[in-house]
């Protein structure tokens, strides 16, 4: 085996390592300190039957974490229910269902809104 660096393909190989290794780096799991798939599973551990997902969101001002979830509820308690759940998970604060959320009383579209604590 020789130097990867020498022979027609070397700096073309070169190059290649050299951008291989910074996307590696940018995965690397020392940057994923907020870790939004943990969030993810945290939500949908908490879905009861009657709630369909269609969205997250997750935005990150300076050090503050705005997290929401969207989605279709079958009817108003089922939306209370998944809500309180997701309130009493201790892992969450901020948790906020609009009150416009429940003026439908079946196929409830929602958005609700909540901290990382």
């Amino acid at each position: 085996m020789g130097d990867p660096g020498s022979g027609d393909n070397g700096a073309e190989l070169q190059a290649w390592l050299l951008e291989t290794n910074r996307r590696l780096t940018a995965l690397s799991p020392k940057l994923d300190v907020d870790r939004p798939s943990d969030f993810v599973d945290r939500i949908l551990d908490r879905r009861v039957t009657g709630v369909g997902i269609t969205g997250f969101s997750w935005v990150k001002v300076k050090d503050k974490i705005t997290l929401s979830v969207n989605g279709v509820a079958s009817d108003r308690q089922t939306l209370v229910t998944f809500e309180n759940r997701i309130n009493s998970s201790g892992y969450f604060s901020n948790v906020t269902l609009p009150i416009s959320d429940l003026a439908k009383d079946r196929d409830i579209n929602f958005q609700i809104k909540f901290s990382p604590l």
